[in-house]
């Protein structure tokens, strides 16, 4: 009962949640962390699209935007690929040329990123 106590304590301690989660919850394994990091992927690619949406629907109705800084970290954070499919299924966001360079060039650090990593862990 001493290790329950121990355990239940540590939730309570703020900073020293951290040091003491992987002696509560146990070592993630492999399998939980791609769940993980598909789940993440999914949540923050069908919030860019929505957030894209919204922008769309503001710019319409004239009502206050969704600053681009915002669109762009929600795309540099992995939803670059829903903001590209964003600008095409609602035609929003493509003439901005300042804006198409820097998501074009978060686009490609992802994609250079990622091959890099695949060459490394495959």
């Amino acid at each position: 009962m001493a290790g329950n106590d121990e355990k239940s304590k540590c939730f309570f301690m703020g900073v020293e949640t951290f040091r003491c989660l992987p002696h509560v919850c146990g070592q993630m394994d492999q399998n939980s962390l791609i769940w993980n990091a598909i789940i993440y992927v999914w949540a923050i690619n069908g919030l860019t699209l929505v957030l894209f949406a919204w922008d769309k629907l503001c710019a319409r109705w004239r009502w206050r935007r969704v600053p681009e800084h915002v669109l762009l970290w929600l795309a540099a954070l992995g939803g670059s690929p829903a903001a590209f499919l964003a600008r095409w299924l609602f035609r929003h966001k493509t003439k901005k040329q300042p804006f198409s360079r820097w998501l074009l060039s978060i686009l490609l650090f992802q994609i250079t990123a990622s091959v890099i990593l695949a060459g490394k862990y495959l």
